[in-house]
């Protein structure tokens, strides 16, 4: 776990290390190319003992900063598990930020009022998939492409990203889109 400049929370922690999307912008690929947290980036690794690392004052935690905790290749069990620990640790706000919303109805949401599900929302296909997975907040970062937003009554947060990747990325209106979260009442937090 650590300590994050990641504005939106106060730490991170990885039960899962490593991706399989293949996102040309991640910048954790970029960081474990840096660091080596893990050997092979696109062969994620779980991290036995984890939640030991999870501090005693109560403190908003980014669950999967070097993954998508969600991904096809993450197991129903460690799903399970890392969500059994969010359970326990009650004192805690965990948010969970995934390309794959759909993933969501493989769990049971209703017992983990701890935790937040967010979705990455770059483009009209995966807002899509947002809303039908019923998601607590999403994040539009990278801007990919432009896309008609329109929010939804489960939807708590929207986080709106910079320019990531700095010249890959197209020009949207940003006050359009705090325009519509503030007259649905919706917190943004613009980077």
């Amino acid at each position: 776990m650590g300590k994050t400049k990641i504005e939106w929370c106060d730490f991170t922690l990885n039960p899962i290390i490593g991706c399989k999307h293949g996102c040309k912008y991640c910048y954790a690929e970029k960081m474990n190319k840096r660091f080596h947290f893990v050997k092979d980036w696109r062969k994620p690794e779980y991290r036995a003992g984890w939640e030991k690392k999870i501090p005693k004052k109560p403190c908003t935690i980014f669950l999967g900063s070097m993954t998508d905790l969600m991904g096809r290749w993450v197991s129903d069990a460690h799903i399970s598990g890392i969500l059994y620990e969010c359970h326990l640790h009650q004192e805690h706000n965990f948010l969970i930020l995934t390309k794959n919303p759909e993933a969501y109805s493989r769990i049971n949401k209703m017992f983990i009022d701890n935790v937040w599900f967010g979705a990455t929302v770059t483009n009209e296909d995966q807002q899509k998939k947002a809303r039908e997975a019923k998601v607590d907040f999403i994040s539009i970062e990278p801007f990919t492409e432009i896309f008609n937003f329109r929010p939804w009554k489960t939807l708590k947060w929207v986080i709106i990203g910079g320019m990531t990747p700095r010249n890959n990325h197209k020009r949207v209106d940003a006050g359009k889109l705090i325009s519509i979260c503030k007259s649905k009442k919706i917190p943004v937090f613009l980077k």
